[in-house]
């Protein structure tokens, strides 16, 4: 449940930064409805997490499980290159940032996460890409390359 909590809420941050940086106003509307559905998946989540972390054991055991492993959805499958264009692009900045540590934030509230480092820390262990946003960037980047799949074309993304 945690684990959930933690991709859904980063999901739908990335969802709003994205309509933030996109400025088109029919992506933002479609958006708003994908990201309504990924604040009830996140609610859910998070309340279930919330029950039963309230088990120091369960508590001490999903924690070491987290710092371990955890990783935004997608991002293990996909090029280390595209997973940091999209975290830049998303995450950079003061804007990008404070969205990121709204995500740790609102996770340290769970019983035994005080102090986790979650999207902040994972975005600054990414290896160096050579793109970097700066005061000139457009505000919508150059497209990265379709991947091929099996199962067809995979685009980068979050979840």
């Amino acid at each position: 449940m945690t684990w959930g909590a933690i991709n859904e809420l980063t999901t739908y941050l990335g969802y709003q930064r994205l309509a933030e940086l996109a400025g088109h106003p029919v992506l933002a509307e479609i958006l708003s409805r994908i990201m309504r559905d990924e604040l009830r998946h996140f609610s859910f989540y998070y309340h279930e997490a919330e029950k039963r972390l309230r088990r120091p054991s369960t508590a001490r055991i999903v924690r070491t499980l987290v710092d371990r492993f955890w990783q935004p959805v997608g991002s293990a499958e996909q090029p280390v290159e595209e997973t940091r264009f999209l975290a830049t692009y998303l995450f950079s900045g003061p804007e990008g940032r404070a969205a990121a540590r709204r995500v740790d934030g609102k996770i340290r509230r769970l019983p035994g996460f005080a102090g986790v480092g979650l999207v902040e820390a994972w975005i600054d262990r990414l290896p160096e890409t050579r793109w970097r946003p700066s005061a000139s960037h457009a505000r919508t980047p150059a497209r990265p390359a379709l991947r091929t799949h099996r199962h067809g074309p995979r685009s980068p993304a979050f979840s």
